[in-house]
């Protein structure tokens, strides 16, 4: 598997040109959350990764008792279009505002459907199975979306969430420590081959 990790704001600067030298391929960045917050490091974030030719993609934090299509928005006023070396955009799907399943899981296809039409690409759910088995009720209804699965485990392989075949990355620390990032940062494999990776991002 391929190493990678994930920022946003809380990790505060990034030295790019440390990170660059210690073998990272990709990186998450969030961009937004919820229906009007976008993350203040984002645009430093992404142009950091960028020019180190680091493939990066950006995430957004999802409500479910927020109105899906202006999260779908607010995203896309962050990122609105996508370029080469850009991953496929991800859904962030980890709390669930005391909603039932139902009406999470009608929230989520709200805004995929909503990125995909704009950005062209089939978006990344990013969720832990602890959560989605609970929260979605172990819904199959995504299986046919990439997943970026949260589960910190020393174990070869990740647990999945009910639904999914399989994974594309895979974050299994939230406690890592990288040259060019103070404190914690979370850790990540993608499960494929360099040329998978790169076919991901568009390239």
């Amino acid at each position: 598997m391929i190493a990678g990790l994930d920022i946003s704001h809380h990790n505060d600067h990034v030295d790019f040109d440390r990170l660059a030298s210690a073998g990272i391929s990709f990186a998450f960045v969030k961009a937004s959350e919820g229906r009007r917050t976008k993350d203040i490091r984002y645009l430093e974030n992404y142009r950091g990764l960028k020019s180190k030719q680091i493939l990066r993609g950006a995430y957004h934090f999802f409500y479910p008792q927020l109105d899906p299509l202006a999260q779908a928005n607010n995203f896309l006023r962050v990122v609105p279009s996508l370029e080469p070396g850009d991953l496929p955009p991800v859904l962030d799907i980890e709390v669930s505002g005391e909603k039932s399943s139902s009406v999470i899981a009608s929230g989520i296809q709200q805004w995929l459907d909503a990125v995909e039409k704009a950005l062209g690409r089939r978006p990344i759910i990013y969720t832990g199975p602890g959560f989605w088995n609970s929260a979605l009720a172990g819904s199959d209804a995504f299986s046919g979306y990439p997943l970026w699965v949260a589960h910190y485990t020393s174990d070869p392989a990740p647990s999945l969430p009910k639904g999914f075949p399989g994974f594309h990355f895979w974050q299994y620390s939230q406690s890592g420590k990288f040259p060019g990032i103070g404190g914690s940062v979370d850790m990540d494999w993608f499960n494929g081959t360099t040329a998978d990776l790169r076919a991901l991002a568009g390239l």
